[in-house]
């Protein structure tokens, strides 16, 4: 089989050329109605397809990132523009440690080659210092950060010309909110000179409030881009219509795409059960087998 080529940011960010966005969860053990990686997945690209503010793109959700020799990934990875994480601490991490080191060196290739990189929730997590630095330009270090368990609270735009906060204004939320990131030497002001623009931000914690970054932006200098932010640890907060219009905004501006003034918006089903990670068909060795991309239904919809 004849090796992929390397894809530049160029080409992944083409104007004319139909977006891929991979979706891949990680382990995660938390109880039912938090967390549930395959479902917000499923849900996040179920969105990403069908809302009619954005053009025809294609999408796919794995359960796992793949390890050894996988030819089908490697060339799922080079179509991609972007990659959307979600899991119990970021994904890669989570991996037996025999595949994590090729696992990292094959998303930093990816990355160096233009692909763009969204983490939610728990995925922006690390247990020290750790490539999302340079990747995403910050992240969350267990047991040194902090997080506001189970807290009302007010998510407010940072940045409110920035296209991610199109379409939505301040929301209140019962999350549990992580802050107090790792942005470098510096902190937050001297990430902000090297490509990083907040995005949301909260006053936490509540009994001492300060203004607390929960949510950036951040364009590489090679083109590509990455999107963190807090979202969600309850499975029945995307039913709120600010907190899914930012998150989706975030996935369509780090894919590269353009965000219309009034947001990424779709309507969806009551009962979001119909996401359920239940759905989820390993294959016989007991790991998901990468699939095809989803077909282009853009022309359905419009």
């Amino acid at each position: 089989m004849k090796p992929v080529p390397a894809q530049s940011s160029t080409t992944r960010h083409s104007p004319l050329a139909t977006r891929h966005v991979l979706f891949i969860a990680g382990e995660e053990t938390h109880p039912p109605g938090t967390h549930e990686a395959m479902a917000t997945l499923r849900l996040l690209a179920h969105c990403m397809q069908e809302s009619e503010d954005l053009p025809p793109l294609r999408t796919l959700v794995l359960e796992e990132w793949p390890t050894g020799k996988n030819d089908e990934f490697e060339r799922t990875l080079a179509e991609a523009d972007s990659v959307v994480f979600l899991g119990d601490l970021f994904p890669l991490l989570k991996l037996p440690e025999s595949g994590q080191s090729a696992a990292h060196a094959q998303l930093d290739r990816a990355i160096r080659n233009g692909l763009s990189l969204v983490c939610l929730h728990y995925a922006n997590a690390t247990r020290g210092p750790h490539p999302l630095l340079e990747w995403a330009g910050g992240y969350w270090v267990m047991r040194t950060a902090r997080t506001d368990g189970n807290c009302e609270t007010d998510i407010h735009r940072t940045t409110p010309n920035h296209p991610v906060s199109r379409g939505w204004d301040t929301f209140h939320v019962r999350d549990e909110i992580y802050y107090g990131f790792q942005f470098g030497d510096g902190g937050i002001e001297a990430a902000v000179m090297r490509g990083v623009t907040p995005i949301l931000h909260a006053m936490l914690p509540q009994d001492a409030p300060n203004k607390e970054v929960v949510g950036w932006a951040f364009e590489r200098g090679d083109g590509g881009r990455a999107f963190m932010a807090y979202v969600t640890h309850y499975f029945e907060n995307w039913k709120i219509d600010p907190l899914r219009t930012m998150t989706l905004n975030g996935i369509a501006w780090a894919s590269g795409l353009d965000i219309p003034p009034h947001g990424v918006r779709i309507r969806l089903p009551h009962d979001l059960s119909v996401f359920s990670p239940k759905t989820a068909q390993p294959n016989s060795q007991g790991g998901l087998r990468p699939q095809s991309w989803s077909s282009v239904i853009g022309d359905q919809r419009h």
